[in-house]
């Protein structure tokens, strides 16, 4: 019986270490999007003047078959004004700018930017209206601003969409900065795409797992409980 109770701590211990880091790494529902939101009017944000850039990646993207290219740039900053992670000053703010080109003949058009991986993490996806800008970049004042945002269902890919009339990236024609807020303090690899009737994409940035301190903790308490049980009992046998 009472191995049994020592059995049922241990597996609460470890069940409770691993809801705990799913429900820690559970983004939250707003727009701030949420994962699986097919349609999202974009959030006009900003970024701090004394952002300070701790990636940058640029090149161009050429789909198969190449009926356009698109010229990109993406920085990630470390954002004073982002408070969506839990390490003030810390948080992590993602800048995309994408310029198309168009061969003479062709009809296509860019209709969507995506990056990833973010899942699990909180987002906050937009973009920045002109003259405001990002540190050490120049924001279009005539740049195309997306009519629509969107998430994946497992919240990896991140997707600012050109789909109007208006608002479609012809030749020439540059996005405005597209940001996403995250609550990322860590970048790796990730990538970056453009589409329309064909896509393209290439290694970029995105954001590492999320970090859960305090689950660690609850594993070690439920260990250490567990074994301090086992313990007392043994030296009850031996006496």
């Amino acid at each position: 019986m009472k191995l049994f109770r020592i059995g049922a701590i241990a597996t609460f211990a470890l069940t409770g270490w691993t809801a705990g880091a799913i429900i820690a790494a559970t983004p939250a529902a707003a727009c701030a999007i949420a994962p699986a939101t097919p349609t999202c009017a974009p959030d006009v944000l900003t970024i701090s003047t004394s952002a300070t850039v701790v990636a940058s990646a640029s090149g161009t993207i050429t789909p198969t078959p190449p009926n356009f290219t698109a010229d990109w740039v993406e920085k990630v900053f470390k954002d004073p004004a982002n408070t969506l992670c839990t390490s003030p000053g810390n948080c992590l703010t993602w800048i995309v700018e994408i310029t198309g080109h168009i061969p003479n003949g062709s009809t296509d058009v860019i209709q969507r930017v995506t990056v990833s991986n973010f899942q699990g993490f909180t987002i906050d996806l937009g973009y920045i209206n002109p003259p405001n800008t990002a540190p050490g970049m120049t924001n279009p004042p005539a740049g195309n601003v997306p009519n629509n945002v969107s998430r994946s269902t497992n919240g990896s890919t991140l997707s600012w969409d050109f789909n109007t009339a208006t608002t479609e990236i012809r030749d020439g024609q540059s996005t405005v900065l597209l940001e996403a807020e995250t609550s990322a303090t860590t970048v790796v690899p990730g990538t970056i795409s453009v589409q329309d009737g064909t896509a393209g994409g290439t290694t970029a940035f995105g954001p590492a797992l999320p970090e859960v301190p305090w689950v660690p903790v609850l594993g070690l308490f439920g260990g250490a409980l567990a074994g301090g049980m086992l313990y007392r009992r043994g030296r009850r046998v031996s006496g």
